[in-house]
């Protein structure tokens, strides 16, 4: 399920690519519009740090899962946050935006529980360190600014203004490039069954 016809229409591609059989459907997560029992295999690739009803949507995976098959929750965890050294100004509009913008930087450590408390059962974790270095540190930073290009509007609302938005922004990828920048998240994949 998206909301989003571009990436429902890129998932359709992916698996069309893959030859791979998958029903996708156009609804909110919080209330999804499938029968009761309906599928043997939920994936969440990193959705859940963008919503603020976890519990909800869980609930809603947990509802729509046949009896004995599965979830797989997949997300970051430090993304934005885990950068040393970091400047006290970084440190501050860091601090700032997460206190405004509704994303949880740190969803990766909570999902454990998070299946837990929806029900699920027989709970696996699998943590990947995703550490950038020379070329793919480089890379990254292509990313993070085309991530930053694209949440643009999301960063003046949290900031108050354009002006300290691109303060961040500038700030951030600047100091991605340090010498001896230290740049990593957690990726976590975590299963349960219902």
């Amino acid at each position: 399920c998206d909301f989003s016809d571009l990436r429902l229409s890129d998932a359709h591609a992916q698996f069309r690519k893959e030859n791979i059989e998958a029903r996708l459907y156009k609804a909110d997560l919080n209330a999804i519009p499938i029968e009761d029992l309906a599928f043997d295999l939920v994936i969440c690739r990193l959705v859940l740090q963008h919503i603020p009803t976890c519990d909800t949507v869980l609930a809603e995976f947990e509802r729509i899962i046949k009896i004995g098959w599965q979830v797989c929750v997949i997300d970051v965890d430090g993304l934005f946050h885990n950068l040393h050294p970091k400047s006290a100004r970084l440190t501050e509009l860091l601090h700032e935006m997460s206190a405004r913008i509704p994303i949880d930087f740190f969803i990766g450590r909570k999902l454990k529980q998070l299946l837990s408390n929806a029900g699920f059962k027989r709970i696996t974790q699998e943590i990947m360190p995703m550490n950038f270095q020379g070329l793919d540190l480089q890379l990254e930073r292509e990313l993070v600014a085309q991530r930053l290009t694209f949440a643009k509007t999301a960063l003046i609302e949290a900031f108050g203004s354009p002006a300290k938005a691109a303060e961040f922004r500038d700030l951030y990828l600047s100091e991605i490039a340090f010498p001896n920048a230290c740049l990593f998240y957690n990726l976590f994949v975590v299963t349960g069954t219902k």
